[in-house]
């Protein structure tokens, strides 16, 4: 079988920042799209490197978990434990759903299944795939590009805080709700 390395790669950045994507928006993190693409495209050179031969020893499972922590780690960073497994055990369920998605999608078409991943030469799927990939690339930067700021109209109040026999002045913020954003998307909402 001929493996075109190139085409391992740019499927790679592709699913892997779709897993990323989804993975960061099921647990609500915000993440930048360019921290993502990075992220995708390490990942993606060592799934590349996993389909040489001589480089067996990264199919195995140990190594792909440790990848998989380091590519959570890298893609949505470590603030404390159970946030980090929480992140990694969607990353992992997200990759099983692509997974799951993509044999059943290419089941009808050329298709090898092997220790090393799934290659399959069906272009209209690969099409599909880029361009799935493209959109969500153009709607990120579509929304970064036309993110209205709101009105920093702020109002602040000397405010005066009692504790037991100590008393303290303090400056408080004054919010209407005008300045409520959606936290995946960073865009304005109204309650």
């Amino acid at each position: 079988m001929v493996v075109y390395y190139e085409l391992v790669f740019i499927d790679n950045i592709a699913l892997n920042f779709l897993v990323l994507f989804f993975s960061s928006k099921f647990y609500a993190l915000k993440t930048k799209v360019f921290r993502l693409l990075a992220v995708s495209i390490g990942a993606a050179a060592y799934a590349t490197c996993a389909q040489i031969d001589s480089l067996r020893l990264l199919n195995s499972l140990p190594i792909k978990l440790i990848a998989a922590l380091l590519i959570c780690f890298a893609a949505f960073g470590f603030k404390c434990l159970k946030r980090y497994l929480k992140a990694t055990i969607i990353f992992l369920a997200v990759s099983f759903l692509v997974a799951g998605v993509l044999y059943a999608s290419l089941s009808q078409g050329n298709i090898e299944i092997s220790s090393k991943g799934v290659i399959y030469s069906g272009k209209f799927v690969r099409y599909m795939l880029y361009g799935i990939f493209f959109m969500l690339l153009s709607y990120k930067f579509y929304i970064y590009m036309h993110k209205s700021t709101p009105k920093k109209h702020i109002e602040l109040d000397e405010l005066t805080l009692y504790f037991r026999e100590i008393k303290t002045k303090v400056f408080a913020l004054k919010d209407t709700g005008n300045m409520l954003v959606d936290s995946a998307l960073g865009i304005p909402i109204i309650l």
